[in-house]
């Protein structure tokens, strides 16, 4: 995935951005509404399944559902038609581990020792198994498109991998920059929503006062809790917005954003000479404790816009900032809220042995996901990766 969004060079991001950005604009985003409600009732369905049981297990099932609303949104594919879908998430835990591994290993970054290794036989096993799962998802695109469909101008052909297939037909992008570009936007869409979510949850379940007040704010905006909220109610959520944000201070989910500079990058008194990485640490710069008042509480009324407009724009930036940011954000932050909205609307949510975020471990996986604070275990195996969470009774019965 060399040629991507997120990896390519100024040239090629430009040209791909420019292709791609109608996608997410605000008119299709707003389309996409009725199918992430559908996926939070499924995940509601399993939780009143499973009601009783001690849920340790939540992220993987978060994940599979968020993984089958970016089929059924940005690829316009039956995600149910998309066998091993479970498996593309456990290679993509893989593809992680072995990134961070050569990552820490300094000899592993030089190609001639990297390609000597097993890791690197890995890495390619890996890398063939998700091409074959995206290569499945293209050949469904195409079945259902066929050439009479270039210049429709509706909704549905301006969803992602629909408009990028027109633009393929006009050979403005080519299959493989179609198949990097899919398999970036699949995995990212569904990984950060889904960690983002399961760490919204750990949080709740820890301060039941906040979670308390984000259930009253549910019930004075939706006037009727059986029903699904319509897009302007959770436009109406300001104090869930407000959590999400604060959380995304905290631990963002990614938790820092590598940037090369191309040309020297003057910053007083300091100079980053072209050829530069650099690095930006998000979670230090979103817990300067000159900008951020005892940075380490949860608080999240530091997004009251009162309190915002004190702050410089780029003190908080869990989605990057300016032309290279997120082009995703929009679509992560109405998942997450239609998911937690929809869930906290018919269960509680309670994390077990701990007090504060703080005694939650984290492990940095590429993302920042929690880590099982019980048992000491690692991300080393997806199904068995308890989150410290239990869901108790529905909401307003005892």
């Amino acid at each position: 995935m060399k040629d991507t969004l997120l990896t390519s060079k100024v040239s090629i991001w430009k040209e791909h951005r420019k292709m791609i950005n109608p996608s997410f604009n605000s008119k299709i985003l707003n389309s996409y509404h009725d199918t992430f409600v559908k996926y939070s009732s499924e995940m509601v369905n399993y939780l009143s399944d499973t009601e009783g049981e001690e849920q340790t297990n939540l992220l993987p099932v978060i994940w599979e559902k968020t993984l089958d609303v970016a089929l059924a949104t940005l690829t316009n594919v039956d995600p149910q038609v998309i066998k091993e879908r479970r498996r593309m998430i456990t290679v993509t835990v893989k593809f992680e581990e072995i990134l961070i591994q050569r990552f820490h290993t300094f000899w592993l970054l030089i190609d001639f020792f990297w390609k000597l290794s097993n890791l690197h036989k890995e890495h390619k096993v890996v890398c063939q198994t998700v091409h074959a799962f995206v290569e499945n998802i293209l050949l469904q695109e195409y079945k259902s498109y066929d050439s009479e469909d270039i210049n429709d101008d509706t909704i549905q052909s301006k969803q992602f991998l629909p408009n990028l297939t027109n633009l393929k037909r006009t050979k403005q992008i080519t299959r493989e920059e179609i198949m990097d570009e899919t398999c970036l936007m699949l995995t990212a869409a569904s990984e950060t929503a889904a960690i983002t979510i399961n760490t919204v949850f750990t949080f709740l379940g820890i301060y039941s006062d906040i979670q308390e007040r984000v259930y009253q704010e549910l019930v004075s905006v939706l006037p009727n809790m059986e029903s699904s909220p319509t897009q302007e109610e959770l436009n109406r959520l300001d104090y869930l917005k407000r959590v999400v944000k604060e959380i995304l201070r905290l631990v963002p989910t990614i938790p820092f954003i590598l940037r090369y500079a191309d040309e020297d990058i003057k910053c007083d008194p300091y100079v980053f000479p072209a050829g530069s990485n650099l690095v930006v640490p998000l979670v230090l710069l979103h817990r300067d404790p000159e900008v951020w008042p005892d940075p380490e509480k949860f608080d999240p009324d530091r997004f009251l816009p009162d309190e915002v407009a004190k702050r410089h724009r780029c003190s908080y930036i869990p989605f990057s900032y300016g032309s290279r940011n997120c082009i995703g954000l929009k679509f992560g932050m109405m998942l997450v809220k239609v998911m937690v909205a929809t869930i906290l609307r018919n269960f509680k949510v309670q994390t077990v042995g701990m007090k504060s975020w703080k005694d939650i471990q984290w492990e940095y996986m590429v993302m920042l996901k929690a880590k099982n604070s019980r048992s000491g275990q690692t991300f080393g195996s997806l199904w068995s990766w308890p989150i410290g969470m239990t869901t108790s009774h529905p909401a307003g019965k005892t």
